[in-house]
């Protein structure tokens, strides 16, 4: 998921040039529910997936309970304080006035109703139960974000009931065909969360259990092999016939209602079992991906990589794991939820260079969902952990499955580091300083920047949080990861502020630390790191030292190299000159190579930039490489070789995003004739809120 951070940048630099009408309100994602005065504690659900209408239809049953004196603590000052609405009437009456606010976004609401029947947790609904005996009609309103249900009540009601549907197209569930043109249906993972798949009170420090039951009619579709996976620590198939297929699921561990994820489809799906026979493991693909998946090879891996995440941060912290290679038409390298992880087959390039995005996807089973920020704002908790950490499990993982040395550890460990403030200062160029702040001060009633897409594709918090983390070892690598292994394990199933894991690690490390107390220190962090943009003076530091200026002027020799083949005249004398470049001894070498070519002064001619190609071998190399020869592309403005930029643009759509707005600002205008060719080619099924930016820069 780093890789390709710098290159969406001049996207996010894109999206604000084209937005700045746009009101400060439209950027930031509403906190609607009342959490203050009323809290869903287990949703019970029941969908009707309708394929050939493709929507769920069903309810959802909300056990209710009343926020005592000090619970909910964690939410209190990041909710809005105004969603207060359990009124009482004046003290004549005998009824008070109830009302529940949740966070919806985009869902045909039916009805809602107080349910009677003493149902609890986790109990299989039938529909006798829902009869009109046992309900009773709530006044219900629905706008753009929230939907309002209330009434005069004697009595708080423990469990109402929502009747309601999706909406085709739904942001949160995305309906598409796999690579075989069959029917494929996933949660997304988008910037509303789950608000589009069921109401609910999507709110940061709230965790909830939940129950499941989905019927899949199959009438009418010639797909009669479904298969149907979600997060949770149960599952039960209750079979079906040639008319419907019905599952129930559940997850008794508490967890954040947007971490519920949906995935269905026709797969292929391997069972084993992994660390120690502990983990059940299911690798999960498409029928038109069984002959390109080395599941071997990628069991391997896995296996490694958790058993190393495991020995850095504690026991896995859930039952089961689930892993789909997706199809082409996910958005993204990769993507976690407890127990289910979404892994783009890009990551899986023969020549190894990407497979350290799975290390970081393992991570996030710690940090990110088992630790999650309190602060929204905060994304530096989940994503610089897991950037921080996804090197070192993965050259531990390398050194088991591929033999790596000591000596070739480190050096890989070195070219990642120089490559991630390559990212990191281009990032840095192209997005507004109020993007750059790993902290932020949000409205209470709002998440500041929810909803800019240009945060979305913005990847300091990334970044900036891995760097902070490789500073944070200035009292020893060694030290720091046994503090940090002892904090994830003290912390898991938390919510937590990045200043109270600050002031533990200071408070841990304050003899080795020459800051005074721990205000000044804090007050120095905030300074240079957590609420200042730019790059922080000590990674300039790190990344200017002598032993990485050496790795630099490795770099920039092959560069001169290539700069003498381009200034040669003759064919003949090009190929002399280009037997003294040196092969690249890893994808990550030439990675760097082609990032640094980026910066010659002078144009490179497409005949020039095909020997590259050639040399390179940038057809069959993994998607990072082709991604940097698209930007080489762009950048020398190389006609000859649009074919091979539309083709990546349309097959690698989770990577591609950002060379779009390399594109609107090329100086060549007719460049943009290639955008609105691809947005027809991959079609219109893709992530709303991206969509309508883009749509807003064609229109430029």
């Amino acid at each position: 998921m780093v890789g390709t951070a710098a290159r969406c940048s001049m996207f996010a630099s894109v999206v604000n040039s084209t937005s700045e009408d746009q009101s400060v309100d439209e950027s930031e994602l509403p906190l609607c529910a009342n959490v203050r005065d009323v809290l869903v504690t287990h949703y019970s659900i029941q969908w009707t997936a309708k394929l050939r209408e493709k929507r769920l239809e069903g309810f959802v049953l909300l056990h209710l309970s009343k926020p005592a004196d000090g619970d909910n603590s964690e939410t209190v000052d990041t909710v809005n304080p105004s969603a207060r609405r359990c009124q009482e009437l004046p003290p004549e009456t005998s009824v008070k006035r109830f009302e529940i606010i949740l966070d919806a976004y985009e869902l045909d609401i039916k009805s809602a109703h107080i349910l009677h029947s003493p149902v609890q947790p986790f109990q299989q609904l039938d529909e006798e139960l829902l009869n009109h005996e046992n309900l009773k009609s709530l006044h219900c309103t629905t706008n753009r974000w929230s939907v309002h249900i209330g009434d005069n009540v004697a009595n708080f009601p423990e469990r109402i009931v929502v009747f309601y549907s999706t909406k085709s197209p739904s942001c949160s569930l995305r309906w598409t065909v796999d690579d075989a043109a069959r029917i494929l249906i996933f949660t997304s993972g988008v910037l509303v969360n789950n608000r589009a798949l069921l109401p609910c009170q999507d709110a940061p420090g709230i965790n909830v259990t939940w129950d499941c039951q989905v019927k899949v009619l199959l009438a009418g579709t010639p797909d009669k092999q479904i298969s149907l996976f979600m997060t949770g620590d149960h599952e039960c198939f209750c079979g079906g016939t040639d008319q419907e297929l019905i599952w129930r699921f559940s997850n008794s561990a508490p967890a954040p209602i947007s971490t519920l994820g949906l995935l269905m489809g026709n797969f292929y799906v391997e069972e084993h079992s992994l660390l120690g026979g502990r983990l059940p493991f299911r690798l999960i693909y498409g029928v038109s991906q069984a002959a390109c998946i080395r599941s071997v090879e990628l069991l391997r891996y896995f296996s490694e990589c958790l058993v190393i995440a495991e020995g850095m941060l504690g026991l896995y912290p859930f039952s089961q794991l689930s892993v789909w290679i997706t199809s082409t038409a996910y958005e993204s390298l990769g993507m976690a939820w407890p127990n289910l992880l979404f892994i783009h087959p890009a990551v899986l390039s023969p020549d190894g260079g990407m497979l350290v995005r799975i290390a970081h996807e393992v991570v996030h089973a710690w940090y990110g969902l088992s630790i999650g920020p309190r602060d929204w704002s905060e994304e530096w908790i989940s994503e610089g952990f897991a950037t921080f950490l996804e090197d070192i499990v993965h050259v531990e993982v390398m050194q088991r499955v591929k033999s790596w040395s000591a000596e070739e550890c480190t050096r890989w460990l070195k070219r990642r580091e120089l490559w991630k403030y390559r990212l990191l200062a281009e990032e840095i160029a192209h997005t507004p300083g109020h993007l750059q702040l790993l902290q932020q001060q949000s409205a209470s009633s709002s998440v500041g920047n929810g909803l800019n897409c240009a945060k979305l594709s913005c990847q300091i918090h990334y970044l900036k949080g891995y760097f902070l983390l490789r500073h944070l070892e200035i009292v020893g690598k060694e030290a720091f990861m046994q503090f940090l292994k002892f904090w994830t394990i003290q912390h898991a199933g938390k919510f937590v502020l990045a200043e109270g894991f600050i002031l533990d690690y200071y408070t841990n490390f304050a003899r080795h630390l020459n800051y005074g107390s721990q205000d000044a220190f804090m007050m120095h962090l905030r300074a240079t790191w957590l609420s200042q943009p730019g790059i922080p003076t000590e990674v300039e530091g790190r990344c200017t030292s002598a032993e990485m200026k050496l790795l630099i002027d490795e770099y920039r020799s092959v560069v001169k190299l290539w700069n003498c083949v381009f200034g040669a005249n003759a064919a003949k004398s090009k190929r002399k000159l280009i037997i003294k470049v040196p092969a690249s001894q890893e994808p990550l070498d030439t990675c760097l190579i082609l990032d640094y070519l980026k910066e010659l002064p002078e144009l490179i001619c497409p005949e020039d930039l095909q020997r590259l190609r050639k040399f390179y071998s940038i057809d069959v190399a993994n998607a990072d490489i082709r991604h940097i020869f698209c930007e080489l592309i762009i950048i020398n403005q190389c006609e000859p070789l649009w074919s091979f930029l539309k083709a990546f643009l349309a097959k690698e759509f989770a990577m591609g995003k950002c060379l779009y707005s390399m594109i609107m600002l090329s100086p060549v205008q007719r460049f943009r004739a290639i955008i609105p060719e691809v947005v027809n080619l991959v079609g219109a099924d893709k992530d709303e809120f991206w969509w309508k930016e883009m749509k807003k820069i064609m229109n430029e």
